[in-house]
């Protein structure tokens, strides 16, 4: 059995893409292992850990089709961080998205990132660096935004 571990410097979608390729309960397991265990390297408990690398799949799954994310929300047991198990329409996306900027929040899975609104993240399709020191052209600090921090 292959080991899983990410860089230091692994992107969210290093991390996250092949998460939702995933079929299997037991391979399921491993790789969320893998990414609390990257999690922690950054200081965080292991509880902190399991709750944001939770908050990071349901998020991230919420970019795919319907059936990836009921699949994803079940293998890693969780559901995303704004909508729960449901899938909104777009303007219900947009109207949350509106609150949040209003309120001043910052969407869940960019907690352990330090990314917040108007950062020019722009969504985890974008591969933003999880770790401090790596640019790129469409990282938050090379658009004149703030580097993460950790």
């Amino acid at each position: 059995m292959e080991s899983i571990s990410f860089s230091e410097h692994a992107t969210i979608g290093e991390m996250y893409h092949p998460a939702m390729k995933i079929t299997d309960q037991a391979e399921a397991d491993r790789y969320f292992e893998a990414c609390v265990k990257h999690c922690m390297r950054f200081g965080k408990s292991r509880e902190e850990a399991e709750s944001i690398q939770r908050s990071n799949l349901g998020y991230f799954a919420g970019y795919y089709d319907d059936e990836t994310m009921a699949r994803v929300n079940r293998l890693f047991r969780t559901t995303h961080p704004i909508f729960g198990g449901t899938t909104p329409t777009a303007e219900e996306a947009f109207q949350a998205g509106v609150k949040m900027a209003k309120d001043g929040a910052r969407p869940c899975a960019w907690k352990l990132y330090g990314i917040k609104l108007g950062d020019g993240a722009v969504g985890p399709g974008i591969d933003i660096p999880v770790a401090a020191g790596r640019e790129g052209p469409l990282t938050p600090k090379s658009r004149g935004a703030a580097t993460p921090q950790f």
